[in-house]
């Protein structure tokens, strides 16, 4: 009985421990709702007040008509969820082809490609920019999404190989056997068996585009 009491009671301090750790977790976002619904002077007041007095609804709808917003927000989405899909389909490509396949020169070459994890970004920000200029494709979104679909960054390749790797080479034999080609057991075989780098490399290339403030 006791030992079932301080169970008990070991429980009841963990959810208070937890609910008080969601609670100052979650105030930064009361304080930001809050604070939309105030004016500059009761923003700045001091000491803070908790609850608006009185609350001030229109600071959304001047937000709204000062910018274009629902504008800027279709232009983030429709590059975000470009960048999402190219990045899983075309890292994905180029992964399976250097995890499965065999080529002349196939190690090589993927380590040449790792070498431009070493490079920073900033480096090549002005010959990028030269780049789209000459092209022509400068103040569109192309330039935001394109690369997405041409190998879906060197970090999201080396994700996926090293994901794929692990997968037992028997699963690809078995299937030859069967007649299956190298796109049906990509497809159909080793993409059902990688979900969890899926979401991983969505992730990481969702937070990369919605994060991006120098690219555009």
């Amino acid at each position: 009985m006791r030992t079932g009491k301080k169970i008990k009671i070991s429980k009841i301090f963990l959810y208070v421990f937890l609910a008080a750790g969601a609670l100052a977790c979650l105030f930064p976002f009361y304080w930001m709702l809050r604070s939309s619904f105030m004016d500059m002077g009761q923003i700045f007041v001091m000491p803070p007040i908790m609850i608006p007095d009185p609350f001030v609804a229109t600071n959304y709808k001047d937000a709204l008509e000062v910018m274009p917003y629902f504008k800027y927000l279709t232009n983030t989405l429709i590059i975000v969820l470009s960048n999402v899909g190219g990045s899983v389909l075309s890292a994905s490509l180029c992964a399976f082809s250097f995890s499965r396949m065999r080529w002349p020169g196939r190690d090589k070459i993927f380590m040449a490609i790792l070498t431009a994890l070493m490079m920073p970004a900033i480096v090549t920000m002005i010959p990028t920019f030269v780049m789209w200029s000459k092209i022509g494709l400068t103040n569109t979104l192309v330039p935001l999404t394109l690369p997405a679909w041409l190998g879906g960054g060197v970090y999201n390749i080396f994700l996926f190989r090293q994901f794929f790797m692990g997968i037992p080479r028997e699963l690809d034999e078995a299937a030859l056997v069967d007649g299956a080609s190298f796109f049906t057991i990509y497809s159909k075989i080793i993409l059902p068996l990688s979900k969890s780098v899926i979401v991983v490399v969505a992730i990481f290339s969702f937070l990369n585009s919605w994060n991006d403030f120098m690219g555009p």
